[in-house]
């Protein structure tokens, strides 16, 4: 059986492409040119999420059985009359010490003709109904299993995204489409935040890693009284997903490979004024990719599914539950997976959040099935990060 194995204090975060550097050069330049023509210095702020938890088994991700710091995340938001920019980057334990990620350092372009925007520069895609979502500001204790297997997390991209909306009363359509030099995922409940330490000659790699990507989503909208309904589609294409070969089996082989990812999504919310109330969302994905095995390229087509409902039974109390299932990529003989886990969560203060979760989890491919418990604490200082003001 393979072991992982791992070095604390690897800076594996810092890996970034060309265009992220560039668009941090820009921020920088923006950043600069702002403050000598206003007042308006943005808004800065601090969120922790710490987690502790007891797992059944050493098999079982997260990293379990310790007090860690899973995020502290850094962001910088400024509106300005052309639009915005924005920088969140995290020094995030994912059970391997502490990394520096950057999550994202963009340029919103906004008020342009057609009620459309330009977003340049490290992001995390509208892609999926919860993409953008970290996990401080989660409705859940941890992801779900399907995002983690088919991307390696929270989807990131370098390069640009094009948005329109399309608005009525009581319907919102909105479109967007990117193109990315590079994609990857992020997750802060794997080792190093999604970059691969689970095998020696593997170090630094990030999950889901691909080359010349372009992504599409359209959402709709629509508001009964005080309750929304959304419904979304999403889908990805790369002709240049890396795909590596389990160095256990001999010399590493690397080969760029096609995969095209495409989902739906549905959520609903009905919420009183005293913000008491439920929300009910999921998500179906289909991954379609090409692989490598000791000796050929073999192609395969892998489905998931996932499902969570928070109920806001107070103004300071929620209980909630999540379930997803997926068939494992990347393996000759269909194998599934599942993940399952339920909350129960209070509101401290305004800004700060505790929960207490059990979730039991089955990795699949003959892996060790088990559960963990433990809980989760949140708690923020300054300006919270908010959605694009251009929504």
């Amino acid at each position: 059986m393979l072991r992982r194995v791992a070095r604390r204090g690897d800076n594996l975060g810092m890996q970034f492409s060309f265009p992220t550097l560039f668009s941090c050069f820009c921020l920088c330049a923006v950043s600069a040119t702002a403050q000598e023509e206003s007042d308006n210095s943005g808004d800065f702020g601090i969120s922790f999420d710490i987690v502790a938890a007891e797992s059944s088994s050493d098999a079982l991700l997260p990293e379990t059985g310790a007090f860690r710091l899973r995020s502290m995340q850094l962001h910088f938001q400024n509106e300005r009359d052309w639009g915005e920019f924005r920088v969140t980057a995290d020094l995030a334990d994912g059970g391997y010490g502490s990394e520096f990620v950057l999550r994202e350092a963009n340029v919103w372009l906004m008020n342009l003709p057609a009620r459309s925007a330009l977003r340049v520069g490290r992001f995390m895609p509208t892609f999926g109904a919860w993409n953008d979502i970290l996990p401080t500001g989660a409705l859940w204790p941890s992801s779900d299993g399907v995002r983690r297997a088919y991307w390696g997390g929270h989807l990131v991209a370098d390069g640009l995204e094009w948005h329109q909306l399309r608005t009525t009363p009581s319907v919102r359509l909105h479109l967007s489409f990117g193109l990315a030099a590079q994609t990857h995922g992020q997750d802060v409940d794997l080792p190093g935040n999604g970059y691969r330490l689970d095998y020696p000659m593997l170090d630094g790699f990030p999950q889901g890693e691909q080359r010349e990507t372009a992504f599409a989503h359209v959402d709709l909208l629509q508001k009964f009284g005080s309750d929304e309904l959304s419904l979304g589609a999403s889908a990805s294409f790369s002709p240049r997903a890396i795909s590596r070969l389990d160095p256990t089996i001999g010399e590493r082989i690397e080969r760029d490979l096609p995969h095209i990812l495409a989902g739906v999504d549905a959520t609903w919310k009905s919420y009183d004024s005293s913000g008491q109330g439920h929300l009910l969302t999921g998500e179906i994905w289909i991954d379609d990719r090409e692989f490598l095995t000791d000796t050929i390229t073999e192609g395969d087509m892998s489905i998931g599914a996932w499902a969570a409902w928070n109920w806001r039974f107070t103004p300071e109390s929620t209980f909630g539950v999540l379930a997803s299932f997926w068939e494992l990529p990347d393996q000759l003989a269909v194998s599934s997976a599942s993940s399952h886990s339920v909350w129960l969560g209070t509101r401290l203060t305004h800004r700060q959040e505790l929960r207490f979760f059990v979730e039991l989890q089955d990795p699949g491919n003959g892996g060790e099935s088990g559960s963990f418990y433990g809980f989760q604490w949140s708690f923020s200082f300054g300006k919270a990060r908010a959605a694009s003001a251009w929504f």
